[in-house]
């Protein structure tokens, strides 16, 4: 038996971190600028913690040994960690990008002119939506790209659709919908966990588009919602009628007419093999005849 250990990883990240109140410290601290921080340790991955950092307010990074718990000090009375500014300039609208999904993010703005900098707004609490699953993709030689479903025909009524699965989306299940195209409409013919469906009463020489979408089911406080991404490009598919040969013990016109011209032509190569072989055999009788006068 060949054993192998894999070499250590980074730790993981952390995943509990609480702001101690008053009660729970040793002694009195300013609160109006401290902060008594606590965590707890996360999985070290295979290689002992030396160390955490700490990140606050303007990108400060502050490094501490191996103890879990740390008090951030000199702070801002009255001020929200940590605010960062995320534009500056002269518009009234402004996009905030690469966000985190069921996440409460808070915002402020001021206003600002020649004179100086006004005051602060208010915070405002603004929270992301839950993001929906990603167009289907299938890998090439390089790169991932969205692909419509696989068509295969199993017989002259029946085909299968198939397609690339998706992992689930942050413990969320993920469920797929099967439309049919035909024309300008398109039904669902299926719903469901699975990655492939077999599509039955398929008429012959007739065109069908099959499409497919993927979707995350979660629970919130309302109970079980669904939320589905875009669906793939369509696939078109064109049902044939497969023949079969059967055997069968009348033989068809064409296949007697067929034999009928072979043993012609043997019949008439062997009539002049005849005839060729009764020639000479003349010519044979007639020279030595001749000869022998």
């Amino acid at each position: 038996m060949l054993e192998v250990t894999t070499p250590a990883s980074v730790p993981a990240a952390v995943a509990v971190l609480n702001l101690l109140e008053e009660d729970q410290l040793e002694g009195p601290l300013p609160l109006s600028t401290c902060l008594a921080l606590h965590w707890e340790e996360p999985c070290c991955h295979g290689a002992e913690i030396i160390g955490y950092h700490i990140e606050y307010g303007e990108k400060q990074v502050l490094t501490v040994n191996r103890a879990t718990s740390h008090v951030l000090e000199n702070l801002q009375p009255d001020t929200f960690y940590r605010f960062i500014t995320v534009y500056s300039g002269p518009c009234h609208t402004y996009k905030v990008q690469r966000l985190s999904e069921s996440t409460t993010y808070y915002f402020k703005i001021q206003a600002c002119n020649d004179a100086g900098e006004g005051e602060f707004s208010k915070v405002y609490a603004f929270a992301t939506t839950k993001s929906p699953p990603p167009a289907m993709k299938v890998l090439t030689s390089t790169l991932f790209q969205i692909a419509a479903p696989k068509v295969h025909q199993l017989g002259d009524n029946v085909c299968e659709v198939t397609w690339e699965p998706l992992q689930p989306m942050k413990g969320d299940a993920i469920v797929y919908i099967l439309q049919l195209a035909t024309g300008r409409e398109a039904d669902q013919i299926y719903k469901g966990p699975e990655t492939s469906y077999r599509v039955p009463n398929v008429q012959t020489n007739c065109e069908y588009r099959f499409r497919v979408c993927a979707g995350r089911q979660y629970q919130d406080s309302t109970g079980w919602q669904e939320l589905f991404g875009p669906y793939s490009p369509s696939a078109a598919f064109s049902s044939q009628k497969q023949e079969l040969l059967l055997p069968s013990s009348d033989p068809s016109p064409e296949l007697l007419k067929s034999k009928r011209k072979a043993l012609s032509d043997e019949q008439f190569a062997f009539l002049l093999l005849v005839i060729f072989a009764t020639v000479a055999i003349l010519f044979a009788v007639i020279i030595q005849y001749f000869v022998i006068k």
